[in-house]
């Protein structure tokens, strides 16, 4: 991993748990999506130094032999647009993997929320969120006929 970085702008829960997951700065896994995505965007820096914003996140730039991070260290408003679709893409997935069996538990689906958000790093005053998401994925599925839930109801077989 090189020593450089890249500053993009999360909403503050997917901050938090990229930040969880993968340390500050970002250091993501070195075949992972992400990291191609930054090394396919990555350019060289503009004459004008943009600044970033104190909430951005840093995230380090990969190691590249066809972009070496010390020249193609800089994100275009674009391609830090493409970084924050794939991280979500796959906050998404994490999320629907670890919460997408919630009729399994005996418990509320906010309890199970609330410590799903603890062991991720992620602060409960987003709770409400993460439930939002939750639900409007699982509802974008049940539109097109496709239940997602779990169905703990036991059918004999004859």
């Amino acid at each position: 991993m090189s020593k450089f970085v890249i500053y993009v702008h999360f909403e503050p829960f997917v901050k938090q748990w990229l930040v969880n997951s993968y340390g500050n700065p970002v250091e993501f896994p070195s075949q992972s999506v992400e990291n191609a995505t930054i090394r396919r965007f990555t350019v060289k820096q503009p004459d004008v130094v943009v600044p970033h914003e104190e909430d951005d996140l840093a995230i380090f730039i990969p190691d590249s032999k066809a972009k070496d991070p010390m020249i193609y260290n800089h994100l275009t408003k674009h391609g830090k647009k493409a970084v924050i679709e794939c991280v979500e893409d796959n906050f998404k997935l994490n999320m629907w993997s670890e919460l997408g069996t919630l009729s399994d538990t005996k418990c509320k689906i906010m309890t199970c929320i609330y410590t799903w958000c603890e062991m991720h790093g992620i602060d409960i005053d987003y709770a409400d969120t993460i439930r939002q998401r939750y639900y409007r994925i699982r509802d974008s599925y049940l539109k097109k006929g496709i239940d997602m839930r779990k169905h703990t109801k036991s059918y004999d077989r004859e």
